[in-house]
C-alpha cells in the first residue's frame, strides 16, 4: 500500500478544503502562465432541475446514500480531448477545461489512471483558485498495462481544469481516461462563495461536534468520516467510522451501513471494488457555531471486506491509509460484542454530508421484532438496537455512523428510523445494527458476511476491545542551529505529554506540555528522532544540510520572475540561505526559495547555507535568458527588428548561443505556408520582403536552438 501526503497550498492557488494524494504544488502551468495558450472550455449541458427534483422526491424516501451530485458521462483522454503544448525546455503540458453551468462543485471519476514516474497531474478551478496536486506515480497503484480506477475529490465551482505535466526526460505516456464528472447541485457548501450557503442538508437544531455537548467526545470524533459513494445515479453521502482490531495495528478498517453499499451495487462476495469512493476526514466547524470550515483531508478508494444485510453492516478496508496524511489525528473505535445494551452514549455523524454532528441517548433496548424498511427489505428479529435520543437529530446521510456507548465503544451502526424534525428532538427512536450480531454475521459461516475474521486476526475472541488513537508530531523536518525549533502534537488534548529525543538533540523548553522546543549544536548533517509518550515519533535532520542542487527553470524570459528552490529545501527557521547571481549576493530572500528576474544573457545561480557556519555553495545552475525585440513592419514591405529599449538599457551582452544569433520565419496566415526564413544578428536588423505579395503574415523569432522567443502578427502593405 502506497503512502499519501497532503499539504495546504498557499499563494495564487489555495486549498481551503483540501484533497488527497498531493505534493503541495501549484499547477505547473501557473509557473509559465504568460506562455500558455488560452483554454476554451468544453461546456456541458445544464442540469434538468425538474427531472432531478422528481428523482430526489422518490430516492430521498429510499434507503441508501443521499445524492448530492448528478452524473455526467464523458470520454476525455489525452488523445481525444484537451490541448497539448510543448514548452521551451522540451516538457509537455496537456490541459482540458470543462464547465458545468451552475454547479456548486465537481468530482471526477477515471476508468483508467496511471502516471509514469516524474510526471504530475493537477485538478483545479480557475474560478475558486482551489487546486489538487501534484498527483504523482508515488501515490498511485497499478501499472501502465493494468491501470486503476481512480477519483479526485470535490473541486468547488462550476469550472474544472485537468492538467498533465510531462518533463522532457519522461518518454512513456500516461494513461488517463476521464469517464464521469458529477455535477454537485445540493448539500455542497462552497467555502469560496461570497456568502456561506445554507446547505439545508441538516436541520437547524443539529448540534455541531465542537459544541459543549461534544466536549467529552473529542477523541472519538476523530474516528468518524463522511464517505462519497459512487453509484450509477450519481454521488451520494453516507457516514462511517474507523474501528480497531485485536492486533492494535491501525489497519484502516471502516464500519458503515450495508444499505449504503447495496444501493450502489457493492458487495463483499460480488463486486467488492470501491476504488472510486472518497473518504473525507476532519470535516467540521472549529467551534460550536457555523462559520469557516476547517481544512479537511480525503483519501481515495477501498475494498468491501465484509457486509451483511441482517444487521446492515459493511466493512471497508481503505486503499489509502489516512495515517499518512500529515498533521492528522485519527481514532480507531473500540467495540463491544457482548450484546450488553449499556446505559447510553452518542451518535456522531454527517447528516446529508454536512459537517460533523452529535446526538445523545440515555436509553438502549434490543428490538425483538422484524423491521420492515421498505417493500423489499426485512431484517430478522433481535438484530438491531432501538436507541432513544433526547438531544440532536439523526437524518439521511448519517447512515453507517457509529453509536458509541458510555464506555466509549461502538455497539452498532445506524440503519435508519422514522423521519424526525426539530419539533421532536426528544425521545425519538432510531435503529442501529447490533455489533454482536455483525460479529458472527447472525450465524453466517462466510467470513465475508461477518466481522470476527477481520477485527480479530489474533483469534483471541474478546467481548470488548478499547479504541486506540493515532496522532502525529507536527513541526519542521529539520532542526538547525539558528533558533530552537517548535514541535507540537496534532491531538491538542492528551492526558499527558512526555517528550524525549535521541541523537544530537536537546529539549530546551516545553516538557510536559503539548508544545516543546528542540535544538541541536551540530553543523554536519545527521538524523535524530523526537518521541512523544514513548511511542509516537518524528524523524528529523539535524544541522545544516549541504545544498546539492537548485530546482527551477533553466530557460526564462527577461524581467519575468522565476522561482528557484534549494535541494534539499532549506527552511528559514533552520538557518539562513544566501543566493548568488554571477557571484554577487542577492538580499531579497534568505530562505530555501527565491524569486528572481534576469537580464538577457547567461547567468550562474548558486546558493549557500549560512547562519552558525558557512558551507560550500551549491552546484551552479546556468540560467539562459534571451533578448526581447521590437518588430515593426514598414510600408515598403520591410520588417525591422531591434532590441527592446528596456533591455538595451541594461547593457547586457549575450553570452550564450541560446541568446545569440536569432532565426526568423515569415508565414502566410491564410495558408500557413512559410514565405521566408533566415538568421539575424542578436542585435536585430532590417529584412526586405518587397518580393512578397501584400497580406497578413505571422513573424516568428526563434533562438539558434529553436526555442520560440516571440511571435508577431504583421501586415505587409
Amino acid at each position: 500500500m502506497k503512502k499519501i501526503l497532503l499539504f495546504t497550498l498557499l499563494g495564487l492557488f489555495t486549498s481551503i478544503v483540501n484533497a488527497q494524494i498531493v505534493m503541495g504544488e501549484q499547477p505547473y502551468s501557473m509557473n509559465v502562465a504568460s506562455k500558455m495558450k488560452q483554454l476554451a472550455p468544453v461546456v456541458l449541458s445544464a442540469l434538468d432541475r425538474a427531472l432531478i427534483a422528481k428523482e430526489d422526491a422518490v430516492n430521498d424516501d429510499q434507503p441508501g446514500p443521499v445524492r448530492y451530485a448528478y452524473p455526467t458521462n464523458v470520454n476525455y483522454t489525452l488523445d481525444n480531448s484537451g490541448v497539448w503544448q510543448t514548452l521551451e525546455d522540451g516538457s509537455k503540458i496537456w490541459r482540458l477545461k470543462v464547465k458545468l453551468p451552475g454547479a456548486l462543485s465537481t468530482n471526477t471519476y477515471y476508468n483508467t489512471f496511471w502516471l509514469p514516474e516524474g510526471a504530475k497531474f493537477f485538478v483545479y478551478s480557475e474560478e475558486t483558485k482551489q487546486s489538487i496536486g501534484a498527483i504523482t506515480s508515488q501515490y498511485i497503484e497499478g501499472s501502465k498495462e493494468n491501470p486503476i480506477e481512480f477519483a479526485t475529490a470535490l473541486v468547488y465551482g462550476e469550472d474544472v481544469v485537468f492538467e498533465y505535466y510531462q518533463p522532457a526526460s519522461v518518454k512513456e505516456a500516461a494513461v488517463i481516461a476521464i469517464s464521469r464528472i458529477d455535477y454537485g447541485y445540493r448539500y455542497v457548501n462552497n467555502p469560496y462563495a461570497d456568502t456561506l450557503q445554507d446547505l439545508k442538508a441538516s436541520a437547524s437544531c443539529e448540534i455541531n461536534i465542537n459544541c459543549p455537548e461534544g466536549s467529552n467526545w473529542q477523541i472519538e470524533k476523530n474516528a468518524v468520516a463522511r464517505v462519497s459513494m459512487y453509484g450509477p445515479s450519481g454521488s451520494g453521502w453516507c457516514s462511517c467510522a474507523l474501528v480497531n482490531n485485536t492486533d492494535n495495528d491501525y489497519t484502516p478498517y471502516v464500519l458503515t451501513a450495508n444499505h449504503c453499499l447495496s444501493a450502489v451495487g457493492l458487495d463483499a462476495v460480488g463486486n467488492n471494488n470501491a476504488g472510486q469512493c472518497m473518504f473525507y476526514w476532519e470535516y467540521e466547524y472549529p467551534g460550536c457555531s457555523n462559520g469557516s470550515l476547517t481544512p479537511f483531508k480525503s483519501t481515495t478508494g477501498a475494498t468491501v471486506t465484509a457486509n451483511n444485510a441482517d444487521s446492515d453492516f459493511g466493512l471497508f478496508l481503505l486503499t489509502q491509509d489516512p495515517r499518512n496524511i500529515p498533521e492528522i489525528t485519527l481514532h480507531y473505535l473500540g467495540w463491544d460484542r457482548s450484546g450488553n445494551a449499556g446505559t447510553g452514549g452518542v451518535g456522531i455523524h454527517h447528516p446529508g454530508g454536512d459537517v460533523k454532528k452529535i446526538s445523545a441517548s440515555n436509553q438502549i433496548q434490543n428490538y425483538p421484532n422484524q423491521i420492515f424498511w421498505d417493500d423489499w427489505t426485512v431484517t430478522p428479529p433481535n438484530t438491531h438496537w432501538n436507541i432513544t435520543f433526547y438531544n440532536g437529530l439523526l437524518e439521511r446521510g448519517a447512515s453507517g455512523s457509529p453509536f458509541i456507548d458510555n464506555s466509549r465503544r461502538v455497539i452498532g451502526q445506524l440503519h435508519g428510523g422514522s423521519t424526525v424534525t426539530c419539533a421532536s428532538t426528544t425521545n425519538y427512536s432510531m435503529y442501529y445494527g447490533k455489533f454482536d450480531v455483525s460479529w458472527t454475521g447472525n450465524g453466517d459461516t462466510n467470513n465475508r458476511r461477518r466481522l470476527q475474521h477481520w477485527l480479530d486476526p489474533a483469534g483471541t475472541n474478546p467481548d470488548t476491545l478499547n479504541g486506540i488513537t493515532f496522532y502525529t508530531i507536527v513541526g519542521s523536518d529539520v532542526v538547525g542551529c539558528n533558533e530552537p525549533e517548535p514541535f507540537t502534537v496534532s491531538q491538542p488534548s492528551l492526558p499527558s505529554y512526555s517528550w524525549s529525543v535521541n541523537g544530537p538533540l536537546s529539549i530546551m523548553s516545553g516538557q510536559g506540555t503539548s508544545h516543546v522546543f528542540v535544538s541541536t549544536n551540530v553543523n554536519a548533517p545527521t538524523t535524530a528522532t523526537i518521541i512523544l509518550n514513548g511511542s509516537f515519533t518524528r524523524q528529523v535532520r539535524c544541522g545544516l544540510p549541504m545544498i546539492t542542487g537548485i530546482d527551477g527553470h533553466e530557460f526564462v524570459y527577461p524581467n519575468t520572475p522565476a522561482t528557484y528552490t534549494t535541494i534539499p529545501y532549506f527552511p528559514y527557521s533552520v538557518g539562513e540561505c544566501m543566493w548568488y547571481v554571477d557571484g554577487f549576493p542577492t538580499y531579497d530572500s534568505m530562505g530555501g526559495s527565491v524569486t528572481l528576474s534576469f537580464t538577457p544573457g547567461s547567468h550562474v545561480l548558486t546558493a549557500a547555507p549560512w547562519s552558525c557556519y558557512m558551507s560550500d555553495p551549491s552546484p551552479g545552475k546556468t540560467i539562459l535568458v534571451p533578448n526581447t525585440y521590437n518588430v515593426v513592419s514598414g510600408t515598403d514591405r520591410q520588417i525591422t527588428v531591434t532590441l527592446s529599449d528596456d533591455i538595451e538599457s541594461d547593457g547586457a551582452t549575450p553570452q550564450s548561443t541560446d541568446t545569440g544569433i536569432i532565426k526568423y520565419t515569415l508565414t502566410e496566415e491564410a495558408t500557413g505556408t512559410a514565405a521566408a526564413n533566415g538568421q539575424l544578428a542578436p542585435t536585430g536588423g532590417t529584412l526586405d520582403f518587397t518580393h512578397l505579395p501584400a497580406g497578413a503574415y505571422t513573424f516568428r523569432i526563434n533562438s539558434i536552438n529553436d526555442r520560440t522567443l516571440e511571435t508577431h502578427d504583421i501586415v505587409l502593405l
